[in-house]
C-alpha cells in the first residue's frame, strides 16, 4: 500500500512539473503576442490553474488578447468587469466586451448581451434589442436564448405576441433538454397556448423539468397530481413532488423561518400567513412565491406587495414585476413592471447564472 501511495505521489509530482513547464511555455508565447496564449494564460490566472489565482493578472492578459479580437478573452474580460474581478464592477465595460464578441458571431455573447438589454444592466433597458440578440443566439442553437425568446413571443415583450412562435422556440430548447423550456412548454399544453390543450402532455413536460430539479416544474407536477390533471389523482404523490420542490429550491425557508417543512399544504401556508401578518418580510415573500407557483396570482400579488416594502434583496420586487408585466392577479401595467424591475436591479437581484456556470465551456 505504501509503495502504491508513493507511486501516486511521484506521478502527481511529475505531473506538476510537466504543467509548470507548460505554463512557462504559455507565458513565453503570451509575451510574444499570441492571442490564444494570452487568453488562456488569463484564464489560468482567473481560476488558479497552474498558477496562483490573480484576478489582476487575469484581466491584464484578457485585455491583451481582447485587443486582438480574441472572442474567449472578450467574454471572460466581460465577466471580470461584470462581477468585479480584478477591480470595481463596471457594467458598461462588460457590455462593451459582450458586444464585440457578439458581433463576431459568438452565440453565448449574443445571449448575454440580450440579457443585459433585457435587464437594463450596463445599457438602457430595451426589450426590442434584447429580442434581436436572443434571436441571433437562438438561431445558432443556444438553448437558453431559445427559451428566453419563447418567453418574449409568449408575452409580447419586445416583439409582437405570437404564441405559435413561442411554442416553436420552447420546442427547440426542450430538444436540448432545457428545463425552464420544458416547464413553459408544459404550461402551453396546460392552458392551450399556441397549441391544442392537452393535460397529459403538460404533465409529461412538467415531469421532464421536475426530473432536472426545476422548481416550477416540481410545483406544477405536484399540483397536477393533487388535482388529477393528466395523471391519476394522488395526494401522496403530490406530497412527494411538493417535498422535492422544497428540497430543490426552498431550503432557505427552513433557514429563515426555522421550520422543519414537510410539504406545501394549508397548515404550512397558515404558518406563513401568521408570520407574514406579523411583518416577517421573508415569510411574505415565501408566501407570495408559493401562491405564484400555485397559480393563485391575486394572493401572490398581495403578499409580494407586502414583501416589496422592505425588500432588501430585490427578489420580491422582481417577482411582483412579472405579475404586473403579464397581468397576473392585477391589471397589466408595463410601466409599473419596469419600475419594480428597476428597483430589483438596484437592490442587486440577479437571476444570471453563477460565474462558474458562465465560465463553463469557454475553455473546455
Amino acid at each position: 500500500m505504501k509503495r502504491i501511495n508513493l507511486l501516486i505521489l511521484l506521478l502527481c509530482f511529475l505531473g506538476s512539473i510537466s504543467f509548470a513547464q507548460e505554463i512557462n511555455t504559455l507565458k513565453e508565447r503570451a509575451e510574444q503576442g499570441h492571442a490564444d496564449a494570452q487568453a488562456y494564460l488569463g484564464y489560468c490566472y482567473d481560476v488558479g490553474k497552474g498558477v496562483t489565482q490573480d484576478y489582476a493578472q487575469a484581466v491584464y492578459w484578457y485585455q491583451k488578447a481582447a485587443e486582438q479580437g480574441n472572442v474567449a478573452a472578450l467574454k471572460n474580460l466581460g465577466l471580470c468587469y461584470e462581477y468585479g474581478k480584478g477591480g470595481a464592477r463596471d457594467y458598461a465595460k462588460a457590455v462593451s466586451c459582450y458586444q464585440k464578441a457578439a458581433k463576431l458571431g459568438d452565440a453565448w455573447a449574443q445571449f448575454v448581451l440580450g440579457r443585459c438589454y433585457y435587464d437594463g444592466r450596463g445599457v438602457s433597458l430595451n426589450y426590442e434589442t434584447a429580442v434581436h440578440w436572443y434571436q441571433k443566439a437562438a438561431e445558432q442553437g443556444y438553448a437558453e436564448a431559445q427559451s428566453r425568446l419563447g418567453d418574449c413571443y409568449k408575452y409580447g415583450t419586445g416583439i409582437a405576441q405570437d404564441h405559435a412562435k413561442a411554442v416553436y422556440w420552447y420546442q427547440k430548447a426542450v430538444e436540448q433538454g432545457h428545463a425552464a423550456a420544458q416547464f413553459n412548454l408544459g404550461l402551453c399544453y396546460e392552458y392551450g397556448t399556441g397549441l391544442v390543450q392537452d393535460y397529459a402532455k403538460a404533465a409529461y413536460w412538467y415531469r421532464k423539468g421536475a426530473d432536472q430539479g426545476d422548481i416550477s416544474s416540481l410545483s406544477a407536477l405536484s399540483r397536477f397530481y393533487q388535482q388529477g390533471k393528466g395523471v391519476p389523482q394522488s395526494s401522496e404523490v403530490a406530497a412527494y413532488w411538493q417535498q422535492k420542490a422544497i428540497d430543490s429550491g426552498h431550503r432557505g425557508l427552513q433557514l429563515f423561518l426555522g421550520e422543519d417543512i414537510q410539504q406545501y399544504n394549508d397548515s404550512v401556508k397558515l404558518d406563513y400567513k401568521k408570520k407574514a401578518e406579523q411583518g416577517n418580510a421573508v415569510a411574505q415573500y415565501v408566501l407570495g412565491r408559493l401562491y405564484y407557483e400555485d397559480g393563485d396570482y391575486v394572493n401572490a400579488v398581495k403578499y409580494l406587495t407586502m414583501a416589496s416594502q422592505s425588500d432588501t434583496s430585490g427578489a420580491a420586487s422582481f417577482l411582483l414585476s412579472k405579475c404586473y408585466r403579464n397581468g397576473f392577479g392585477v391589471p397589466q401595467d408595463v410601466a409599473k413592471a419596469d419600475s419594480l424591475q428597476k428597483k430589483a436591479l438596484e437592490k442587486g437581484w440577479d437571476e444570471a447564472k453563477s460565474l462558474d456556470d458562465l465560465l463553463k465551456g469557454v475553455f473546455d
